[in-house]
């Protein structure tokens, strides 16, 4: 009898254990649920969307900074005084003013996809008397530097953005054109939502434009001064070959955008099913030969003579200008900022060099060497031709039609050519900079390169074996962009820091088939650096 008790007893306390457990289960499951339905209902009340991005926990790899990004309200603020943003302005500008709104600007890509657009778009606004509309940089996810919360309420956070005069001055971000120059400055795209109301737009889609823009004839393009900066022209290239010439593409959109008689042109872009590169100039004009013709107007144009790096920029190029100096025989504190001055600039004796490791492959194996494409825009330019790339013929011949090759693929052996020069080995590198060292200093016989400045994102233990290869060579001072120290407004730009510091060098090698080191190009030549400074692997 006891010991049934003692049972019974056991079981009744055992049922009663549970039942707090549960209880607080069951509580917890209806707080998340009352706390879930609470804020969709002010959300709702609110108007505030909510914003969701599972990719930044379910495949985060670390890298990234925790926390808010820097606040640009100020830079904003500056951008809504500029002069130019006031309606009682006369003729051009104002609200009787012309302006052109390119909305087929890509975005949420690279930062340096976009400025060659920016600074495109810019010059073809200029020589149509408009005031071009600069935007915002919008971030690709993958390349900003915070990571982006799994859930947000804030449209800037789940789709990062940086104002451009945080990138970059000049004419494009709304800086003043030359002395005595009528056209109409650029504008921001908040004051163009107040100088052109929806109702006073001409919208021109792109599909009503590119399509009659006239295309090469094989005649045109055999004879063609810049037939041989891409190389022989292989099947496997032929859908980015149709593609009109850069300058034509130029004057069909000048002609059209200054004979129009609306003040507000907006160029809205096709689709992406029907056009996957719907901008103006887009990438079937910039990863060819096809935008060479473009060249010499555009460098010698204000919208590129005028272009620098912001202030922002260049203030975390200048924190970082000690790291330069020759640790071997510069013992001064004091650093002169102009490149031109040799005796006091660290960066007149730094080679700087950008190439990537690993993570390149795969662009390498199957964007560039699958479709045989040539080196990007102005790394294309004649005067490179020491280091020119020529795309190996042929390719994988069709199954049903060998007479004709497939698109987008090609053989074992070209990939591996590609390989060479596209993600060149630790020890090709190495060769590289020690034949580019010892020219200079052939040539260069009162100024030696004592640094050298990497921009890379590689890590430095995929780095050590070619620092170790570079300190063999004699350089007494290797400087990386993980090196930089840079506040949180700098780290935002870092990029562009990066070019600054490249443009600013002594001399450069870079990829040909990327899109950073063209711009790197242009710059430095329009800077007024020697062609024979700037190497390609």
């Amino acid at each position: 009898m006891l010991l049934t008790s003692s049972l019974g007893v056991r079981k009744l306390l055992s049922h009663s254990e549970h039942r707090p457990q549960l209880r607080r289960a069951r509580r917890m499951v209806f707080t998340t649920i009352s706390v879930v339905c609470s804020t969709f209902l002010l959300l709702w009340i609110s108007g505030n969307k909510l914003y969701v991005y599972p990719k930044s926990f379910l495949f985060w790899r670390g890298g990234k900074i925790i926390g808010s990004p820097p606040d640009y309200s100020k830079i904003y603020a500056w951008e809504d005084a500029l002069p130019q943003h006031n309606l009682d302005l006369p003729w051009p500008e104002g609200r009787t003013g012309r302006y052109v709104k390119f909305s087929n600007e890509i975005t949420r890509l690279g930062w340096n996809n976009v400025l060659n657009e920016v600074l495109m778009n810019t010059f073809l606004a200029h020589e149509s008397n408009r005031a071009y509309v600069f935007q915002d940089y919008h971030w690709k996810p993958d390349y900003h530097n915070w990571l982006i919360p799994p859930v947000t309420i804030s449209r800037r956070r789940r789709y990062p953005r940086t104002p451009l005069n945080a990138l970059i001055s000049g004419p494009s971000a709304g800086g003043p054109w030359e002395p005595h120059d009528p056209a109409p400055r650029s504008v921001s795209e908040r004051y163009w939502e107040i100088v052109c109301p929806v109702h006073e737009r001409k919208i021109i889609h792109t599909r009503d434009v590119k399509p009659f823009i006239p295309k090469p004839s094989p005649e045109s393009i055999a004879k063609s001064p810049y037939r041989e900066a891409g190389g022989p022209i292989g099947r496997n290239q032929q859908e980015n070959w149709d593609s009109p010439w850069g300058d034509v593409i130029f004057e069909y959109w000048k002609e059209l955008l200054s004979n129009s008689k609306e003040r507000c042109i907006e160029i809205i872009p096709t689709p992406l099913d029907e056009d996957p590169y719907p901008q103006t100039f887009d990438v079937r004009m910039f990863a060819t030969y096809k935008g060479l013709p473009l060249w010499e107007p555009f460098s010698k144009s204000a919208a590129s003579r005028l272009l620098s790096a912001s202030p922002l920029v260049r203030s975390g190029a200048d924190r970082n200008l000690y790291l330069f100096q020759s640790r071997a025989r510069d013992g001064s504190s004091q650093v002169q900022l102009d490149h031109s001055n040799n005796t006091r600039d660290p960066l007149a004796s730094t080679l700087a060099i950008h190439f990537r490791l690993g993570d390149y492959a795969d662009a390498c194996i199957n964007l560039l060497g699958a479709y045989n494409l040539t080196f990007y825009s102005w790394n294309l330019l004649p005067t490179f031709s020491q280091d020119m790339f020529i795309p190996p013929p042929g390719g994988i011949p069709k199954a049903n039609n060998p007479g004709e090759l497939e698109y987008g693929r090609n053989t074992e052996d070209n990939i591996a050519i590609y390989l060479k020069r596209c993600l060149p080995s630790p020890e090709a590198i190495a060769n590289k900079v020690k034949e580019v060292k010892d020219s200079w200093a052939h040539v260069n016989k009162n100024q030696s390169l004592h640094t050298l400045y990497i921009l890379t994102n590689s890590s430095p233990s995929q780095l050590k074996p070619l620092r170790d290869a570079f300190e063999q060579q004699g350089w007494s001072n290797i400087v990386t962009s993980r090196d930089l120290e840079l506040d949180e407004f700098q780290t935002d730009v870092s990029g562009a820091v990066d070019s600054e510091i490249a443009r600013r060098a002594a001399g450069f090698i870079g990829n040909g088939w990327s899109s950073f080191t063209s711009n790197i190009v242009h710059q430095r030549l329009v800077s007024g650096h020697d062609p024979r400074t700037i190497r390609f692997w």
